[in-house]
């Protein structure tokens, strides 16, 4: 091989250099691998980076409650794959299928037991012939009968992209029914069931070390940072190459852990005896609530290789000790829409910047690509650790509920911290929207979104402007009227809250689901107000959800009217102020004190307590612009309810 690539430049022997494999039998041990390096002289031990040139594909059930996995097999696996990277992984290539290799799952799982050459397929087909599949093999819903499965191992009709180091794990969430009666039916039949897929670059495998044979030892990871909480575990990967010429016999074994009090804080053991086992599992046992950080190192040895693993639990305020996300779960309804979540990090989080923070969709299902993830709306806090993120869900136009995580992935030096959300989007429909109407003679004038009209208005007290507040008056009690618009995939229901059931009529209270109609609710108070109340209701849909408004019955509503500017010239405001009222001597007040008072400019200056002197003010605007009748009927001279 050496004579056949010396002429040739190295993107040329990249290009020849491929691996091939065309058994039944199926991939194993030793994988297809290359590395470059350059081995001094002066040694006869060299570091080689090692990359797989295949993809690994484990597979993990989560459907336990009406299937049991059995057996896993690959087909259509690419028969040949680059050994490098520099001119793509795909090179032209027949398919085969991995028929005798019959993988078994042990605890529902199948791991680290099948590979692949890479693939690319731009639109996958359940049926077809050239996307990279497993063969799934189990018992649905209690039958003793092994029936199977095709699950491409991608996201289900969309592009596959295996890539070589990679690694991707099969997720199956729900089985359907079940599965044909042999792997060649099952080969050529729609999906069954349904599944999520996650992958990830396994290039952090490590680099081998060679003894002076060829015998070669790597492990995943050599450096393992744990946060300051204790029972934490992170399972090693280890990686044995043994010599044609004189391969080592006996097991790899682990050293005893070195360190102060390591064996206080930190565990490392083999997951098994086992000869072929291939995983070590370190744990932290207790917590960190010092001030330093606890290190501890142990070795992994095979013959006269020995690779050191470093193990780190950090102090509280070391690194990144905790990432928090706020919510730590987020649910949209059919129609979609965008919510904010707050990456919101512990610990010492200095020097870290948006760009060390990754966000990335994991897809529960068949469904995939229904979420945007992007700059929140807040700004961003970096001093007090908190970033935001914007979380926009398409439209749900058909099929169950579905489901996705936000994973987030935070880079800090050699630390790699994450945190995940849960995103639901159910296909029901809840849409409630309260239009305000308010009395202009005998009639009723359409003023809009009630929360718009009243967030232009002066003088609420703190939040009474907010959406889910409702507002009437308290003497004139047919100023205002609602019409609130709901439209419901599921029965509702609107009932007043304790306390507020005489006060308050809806018509119609109730409907019929129909997420294509819109029902009316028209909203009213039963009379005046003898003294204010505060209440509210709340609508129920028939899977017990509620979502609840505030009432007020308490003030009155009114224009400033018109008054004399600096110029002395008579003007008249557009604002509409608000005046709360209180109860004296038995009778209902209007509370001109802190009513609306002409202020500097002659417009904004109201809800005031300041003495005349200090702002130049009319006394007379002190209050709604009543004419003389009306003020006196709704607020009587002090001193005639004094004398009672």
């Amino acid at each position: 091989m050496t004579n056949k690539v010396s002429a040739k430049t190295y993107e040329e022997a990249c290009e020849y250099l491929m691996a091939s494999y065309t058994q039944a039998a199926g991939m194993g041990a030793p994988l297809a691998m290359s590395a470059q390096a350059t081995k001094a002289a002066s040694t006869n031990a060299v570091h080689i980076n090692f990359k797989r040139r295949v993809a690994r594909i484990d597979v993990n059930n989560s459907a336990v409650s009406n299937f049991e996995l059995e057996t896993v097999q690959v087909w259509n696996a690419r028969t040949r794959g680059y050994m490098f990277d520099k001119v793509g992984n795909y090179p032209d290539s027949d398919f085969c299928h991995y028929k005798d290799q019959v993988v078994n799952a042990v605890n529902e799982k199948v791991e680290a037991k099948l590979y692949a050459f890479p693939n690319s397929v731009d639109v996958t087909d359940i049926e077809d012939e050239v996307t990279t599949c497993l063969i799934i093999g189990g018992k649905y819903a209690g039958s003793s009968t092994t029936t199977y499965y095709r699950v491409n191992v991608c996201p289900a009709a969309s592009q596959q992209l295996l890539n070589a180091n990679g690694s991707y794990t099969i997720n199956i969430t729900k089985v359907n029914s079940a599965g044909e009666d042999t792997e060649e039916e099952a080969y050529k039949s729609p999906l069954k069931m349904e599944y999520e897929i996650n992958e990830w670059d396994d290039s952090f495998l490590g680099i081998y070390v060679f003894d002076k044979d060829g015998n070669g030892l790597g492990v995943s990871q050599r450096k393992v940072i744990f946060s300051e909480e204790g029972n934490q575990s992170v399972e090693l990967e280890v990686f044995t190459l043994k010599s044609a010429t004189n391969p080592i016999t006996e097991n790899w074994v682990l050293g005893g852990l070195q360190g102060a009090n390591a064996s206080t804080y930190f565990s490392a053991d083999r997951n098994s005896i086992s000869d072929d086992e291939n995983y070590l599992t370190v744990t932290t046992l207790i917590d960190n609530a010092t001030l330093y950080d606890r290190e501890a190192t142990f070795d992994v040895t095979w013959g006269n290789i020995s690779i050191p693993i470093n193990l780190t639990q950090l102090n509280p305020n070391s690194l990144i000790s905790k990432i928090s996300l706020l919510p730590d779960e987020l649910e949209f309804e059919k129609p979609g829409g965008t919510q904010e979540i707050c990456v919101n990090l512990q610990g010492n989080f200095g020097g870290i910047g948006r760009e060390d923070i990754t966000p990335v969709a994991l897809y529960q299902g068949s469904e995939s690509d229904w979420l945007t993830l992007g700059p929140g709306t807040t700004p961003d806090s970096p001093a007090l650790g908190l970033f935001y993120f914007n979380v926009t869900a398409s439209e749900y136009t058909t099929g169950t509920n579905r489901l996705a995580d936000i994973k987030f992935v935070v880079t800090q030096g050699d630390l790699i911290a994450t945190a995940q959300a849960l995103v639901r989007q159910n296909n029901m429909v809840r849409e409630v929207a309260i239009y305000l109407l308010e009395k202009s003679g005998t009639d009723y004038e359409y003023r809009g979104l009630a929360s718009e009209y009243f967030s232009g208005v002066k003088g609420f007290d703190s939040e009474e402007d907010m959406s889910d507040h409702l507002h009437f008056a308290i003497m004139a009690p047919d100023q205002f009227k609602y019409q609130m618009k709901i439209k419901s995939s599921m029965d509702w229901e609107v009932s007043s809250t304790i306390g507020t059931s005489s006060n308050l009529r809806f018509s119609p209270s109730s409907g019929t689901g129909d997420a294509n109609t819109e029902s009316i609710v028209e909203i009213t108070v039963t009379s005046q107000a003898d003294s204010g109340w505060d209440g509210g209701f709340y609508i129920e849909y028939e899977n017990g959800v509620q979502t609840e408004f505030i009432v007020h019955q308490q003030g009155a509503f009114k224009k400033l009217g018109e008054y004399t500017n600096d110029s002395n010239v008579s003007v008249e405001s557009d604002h509409i102020y608000y005046y709360g009222v209180f109860k004296m001597n038995k009778k209902l007040w209007l509370d001109r004190n802190i009513g609306a008072t002409v202020g500097q400019d002659g417009i904004n200056g109201y809800f005031t307590n300041v003495p005349d002197s200090d702002i130049p003010s009319d006394p007379a605007a002190k209050g709604v612009y009543f004419t003389r009748a009306q003020a006196d009927k709704a607020c009587p001279p002090a001193s005639a309810c004094l004398k009672e």
